[in-house]
Parts: C-alpha cells; sequence; structure tokens
C-alpha cells in the first residue's frame, strides 16, 4: 500500500464511528504534536492573509475560546476539534501580537534628508549600489529626537566608495515603503 493509500486509511479509522479506541489511542501519543501543527497553522495562516487582522478582536477571540474550552472541559466532553481550533486561533493570534511588538518605525511622508550614519551592509547589483545606514543624526539633528527609524537603506550612485563600518553623510529622498 504506498503512502497516499494509508494515509486515507488512517483518515477513515479516524472520522468512522468504530475507531473511538484508534482515535483515542493515536491522541493521547499524538494529541500535542497535532496542536503544535494547528499553532503552526494559525501562524502560516497569519502570512498569508492579504491585510492585518484587528488584534483587538483576535485577542478577544482567543480570549474567548479559551474561556470556551475551559467550561467546556470543565464538563469533560472537550472536543479534540475545539482544542485544535483554540490552537489554530491561538497562533493566528501570537503572530499578529508578535508582528505588533518588533514592527520597525515607518516614515509618514516622503522627504528629503541629509542622513548621517555608519554603513551596515552593501549591496551591489545591475541598478546601483545599496547602502543599509545606521542612522545617528537627520538634517543634524539626533535620530531618537525626531522619532525616525534606526535604519534606512538608500540607493546611491554607481561609483560610491563606502564599505561597512565607514561613517557617510548622504542626501536623498526617502520614499513610503510599498507595502505602507
Amino acid at each position: 500500500m504506498d503512502k497516499a493509500q494509508s494515509a486515507w486509511a488512517v483518515l477513515a479509522a479516524l472520522t468512522s464511528k468504530k475507531s473511538g479506541v484508534v482515535q483515542s489511542r493515536i491522541w493521547e501519543d499524538q494529541g500535542l504534536l497535532w496542536c503544535c501543527f494547528a499553532f503552526s497553522a494559525g501562524i502560516a495562516i497569519y502570512k498569508i492573509l492579504p491585510a492585518e487582522p484587528n488584534r483587538i478582536l483576535l485577542t478577544a477571540l482567543t480570549l474567548f475560546a479559551m474561556g470556551a474550552v475551559y467550561r467546556i472541559s470543565r464538563r469533560g466532553s472537550l472536543s479534540r476539534f475545539v482544542l485544535l481550533l483554540l490552537a489554530l486561533v491561538s497562533g493566528l493570534t501570537v503572530a499578529s501580537v508578535r508582528t505588533a511588538t518588533v514592527a520597525a518605525p515607518k516614515l509618514s511622508e516622503m522627504m528629503n534628508v541629509t542622513l548621517t550614519g555608519f554603513v551596515l551592509e552593501r549591496q551591489v547589483n545591475a541598478r546601483g549600489v545599496r547602502l543599509l545606514l545606521q542612522v545617528e543624526t537627520v538634517n543634524d539633528r539626533t535620530r531618537s529626537d525626531l522619532g525616525f527609524p534606526k535604519k534606512v537603506r538608500m540607493r546611491v550612485p554607481a561609483g560610491d566608495i563606502a564599505r561597512p563600518g565607514q561613517m557617510v553623510e548622504l542626501r536623498g529622498r526617502l520614499f513610503l515603503r510599498q507595502d505602507q
């Protein structure tokens, strides 16, 4: 029997009404693993969403689901499906909250600036040279005073010889990122 047929046989055994013993045994052995898969699936679903979900709504939904699972488990009739659904929603919520906590500050408008900072990375390609700059000052004011992003990626002329670790001063026009 090939792998596809054996997978269908296991699925059929799990869904049949006569498989209570088999189902319990599989859940006993691999229930935590399936919860991890469901949690990971929640994170994967977050990554493919076209827009950022409402964090407050997701958190409320997760808390509500946790409360419901607790109440149902107190009666002793907790469904595996409900537990896996909770893990999936929890993964979605955790991914959203994690994104919010590490979000880098973004420019609110296009601007012409003079930046001073250290070159962190230099990339050369057919369209020119791109520098990743750790910003120290913006128009002769400290970055922290302005709430300006710590790092900026700028395209410079192909003949530019700036190397990682060097302090540079660049004048340029900064654009909003495409995903804003």
